[in-house]
Formats: C-alpha cells, sequence, structure tokens
C-alpha cells in the first residue's frame, strides 16, 4: 500500500509543498467516505420513517453549542420520493449540519423540508460567521451540490461574513 504521508515527508522540501495539499485533499475524501460508510446504511433508508431518519440526524449534533432546528412539511409522502433522492438528501443534510457544528460558530441553524410542486425544496441555514472565499469549494460543499445535481436539483448557497450561511436545493419530484 502506498503511503502518501511517506512520500510528503521524505521528499525534498520543493516537492513536498507541491504534495502537501494534494495529501491533505485526499485524506478529506477518505475521512468523507469513512464517515459515510459509517454512518449510513441505505437500508435504513427503507425500513425507517424517513422525517424521523432527518429529524435524528439533525439531533444527533446537539452536542455541540449549535442549536439546530428541523422542520419537515408533514404533506410530502415519502412513499413516492425515490429512494435516490431521499439518500442525496440525507447526505446533504448530514453534511450541511456537519459543517454548521464544525464550521459556522452558529448559535443556530435549521434544516427544513418542504414541498412547493412539482419540488422538494431544502434549506439548510446557520447564524454564523459565514464562508471564507477559498473555502466556498471545499469538499463537503462540492460534494452537497454534486448530490443535489445528481438527482436534477439545483443547488445554491449564499453567504455572508457574520451573518450566516444559507444553502437552498430545489429537487423535483415529479
Amino acid at each position: 500500500m502506498l503511503k502518501l504521508d511517506t512520500i510528503s515527508v521524505s521528499s525534498p522540501k520543493e516537492i513536498k509543498s507541491k504534495l502537501d495539499p494534494t495529501v491533505e485533499h485526499l485524506e478529506a475524501i477518505l475521512k468523507e467516505l469513512q464517515l459515510i460508510v459509517h454512518d449510513m446504511n441505505e437500508q435504513q433508508l427503507i425500513s425507517t420513517s424517513y422525517p424521523l431518519l432527518i429529524a435524528e440526524l439533525a439531533n444527533q449534533h446537539l452536542i455541540n453549542k449549535t442549536i439546530i432546528t428541523c422542520e419537515i412539511d408533514s404533506t410530502i409522502d415519502w412513499d413516492r420520493i425515490s429512494s435516490r433522492v431521499k439518500l442525496a438528501i440525507y447526505y446533504i443534510v448530514q453534511q450541511g449540519v456537519r459543517n454548521i457544528n464544525e464550521h459556522s460558530n452558529a448559535l443556530q441553524g435549521s434544516v427544513e423540508l418542504k414541498l412547493k410542486q412539482p419540488n422538494l425544496l431544502l434549506t439548510i441555514m446557520d447564524n454564523g460567521i459565514g464562508l471564507k472565499k477559498e473555502i466556498t469549494l471545499g469538499m463537503g460543499i462540492f460534494g452537497m451540490k454534486k448530490r443535489a445535481q445528481e438527482v436534477g436539483g439545483n443547488f445554491e448557497i449564499v453567504s455572508t461574513k457574520n451573518n450566516g450561511t444559507t444553502i437552498s436545493i430545489k429537487i423535483p419530484v415529479t
């Protein structure tokens, strides 16, 4: 097995400086994959009440200083929503809540899922410090956007320094 950290440590200084960002990027990818495998069993989506699953996901992070509320439209017929869409929403919410807790310094956050035919509207927001320009293309946000697009959704992020971040996703469900 190739050990990238060994390469970056034993390489000349110039090469090491070029490899370090790549190693960090790969480590972030591996960490994300480990969390996904650990946190989610796809079968759970089929056998569990989906709104309850999403609410529990938001509430798992109550141990942090951020209070995250979760509001799910009770008119959504989850039996008519594909497993692929449900799985994408789950992972997007998971990453959004993780970002709020790890990076935002927010006191409050929220996850909202609403039905506005013919779309599901997912909004994840916080009242934190906002995003720095260079971080907006981080792996977590990139993954959220990619998951939304894979199910035909639109992804929008608005962030203002010291005014929080809002992620809005519109996914067609017809």
